[in-house]
């Protein structure tokens, strides 16, 4: 039997500088509210894990104001930026945290937070006190890959797990997850949606960086396992964009280009923001035109309003979570809050009920959380695989005149066994 996650909270630390103590203050004042909702409408907390075996639990009487903890603690240490330039989604996953123990949660379970200050070096000092010092069972964060790794290996002295909010599937495994939404999941995602759609001559143009080499790395590993399906020709641009123009011809020509259509029917476009924008106005002055091409993106997409209304980019394709699937998460955090969350704060929620989880025991932590049926979360269903890299539920969306409308939507439950 599956335990679930639910009752009340630990009690709040001493030692918690002034952002974290005005998060639980704000919390407390706030939380209230969603709680009474919640049993005014007659909600239960979902059952944390997905799957057509695991029942809908009963309702069950309240619990006694006052209870003594069975039990030694289960502790959670939290790493975040709650200062420094990554301050701002830093503080909305601490928060995020702090609902999801409090809605969650249990009165074994104390969520310890530390401030990574947005540096290396600040987060392995943060994760140096959260293994000496407190003692913790498992470490939520950090945000970056790179400051993952350093933390994963002090985690490994002391056989602890690692569930970094990370999306760089080079630093899992060994003790460290990654639950953030890796490119190669989203390219994958959209590439097969679009070759369950008939098409199969496909091209990539994306940044000669990280992200645009992991992404065409994804799409050609998707067509290699798939019958059918060709990489017609990869182009990559320089970082500042400089090149775009001709790297949309050199795409234009390759492949041997019949007459005045292109060689391939859909094209994976791996970027966003400002340099998606410049793509965008450069594909139909080279013969690139959505009526000739189905355009594929990923979550960069999304990301920047401005993106979403361009005329070249009418029709594409993108993988993504649905605003439906997280509502209630933003509603409940905006109650609270007042304002919305980092659209990366949903990850805070999710990740502390795997690390609740995983805090119940470390000698079967990993065991425990890597259980192919995964999680129900606020963004959808996610599980971590033995690799210690996650996978999601994702939509995909096609842009319309009238914005973003999901053509497929994301799964409820886990199909394909993780081995």
């Amino acid at each position: 039997m599956i335990p679930q996650l639910v009752s009340r909270r630990a009690a709040p630390r001493s030692s918690l500088d002034t952002e974290q103590r005005t998060v639980r203050r704000r919390l407390a004042r706030g939380l209230g509210v969603v709680l009474l909702a919640m049993v005014v409408a007659g909600c239960q907390p979902p059952v944390n894990r997905t799957g057509p075996d695991v029942a809908t639990p009963s309702p069950v009487p309240p619990a006694p104001m006052v209870a003594e903890p069975v039990g030694p603690p289960q502790r959670v240490g939290l790493l975040v930026p709650l200062t420094g330039n990554a301050a701002t989604v830093g503080v909305d996953l601490a928060r995020a945290a702090e609902m999801a123990v409090i809605e969650r949660g249990n009165d074994r379970l104390e969520l310890v937070p530390r401030d990574t200050q947005s540096t290396q070096e600040g987060a392995t000092q943060a994760a140096r006190q959260l293994l000496e010092q407190e003692n913790v069972d498992v470490i939520l964060g950090p945000l970056f890959g790179s400051s993952a790794e350093r933390v994963g290996a002090l985690g490994r002295e002391r056989g602890v797990v690692v569930l970094s909010f990370s999306s760089q599937s080079a630093i899992a495994g060994d003790g460290v997850f990654v639950l953030g939404f890796r490119p190669e999941e989203q390219v994958e995602r959209v590439v097969r949606f679009a070759m369950s759609r008939g098409y199969e001559r496909m091209a990539a143009l994306a940044p000669d960086d990280a992200f645009g080499q992991t992404a065409v790395r994804a799409l050609r590993d998707t067509l290699a396992a798939r019958i059918g399906g060709e990489l017609v020709a990869v182009q990559f641009y320089a970082r500042d964009g400089s090149d775009i123009a001709a790297r949309v011809e050199a795409l234009r020509r390759a492949g041997g280009a019949a007459g005045d259509l292109p060689a391939f029917d859909a094209l994976l476009l791996a970027d966003g923001g400002e340099r998606l924008r410049l793509v965008a106005r450069e594909l139909p002055e080279h013969g690139i035109n959505p009526v000739d091409v189905r355009l594929l993106g990923t979550m960069l997409w999304p990301d920047d309003p401005a993106v979403l209304s361009e005329p070249a980019l009418r029709s594409g394709w993108y993988a993504g979570v649905s605003d439906a699937a997280t509502r209630g998460f933003r509603d409940r955090f905006r109650r609270v809050f007042g304002a919305d969350p980092h659209a990366l704060a949903v990850l805070g929620y999710d990740g502390m009920l795997i690390a609740a989880d995983a805090a119940t025991d470390r000698a079967t932590a990993t065991r425990r959380i890597t259980d192919e049926r995964g999680y129900q979360g606020e963004a959808g269903i996610i599980r971590l695989l033995p690799s210690g890299i996650a996978e999601h539920g994702l939509a995909v969306f096609e842009l319309t005149p009238g914005g973003p409308m999901i053509v497929d939507p994301a799964p409820v439950r886990f199909l394909q066994p993780t081995s």
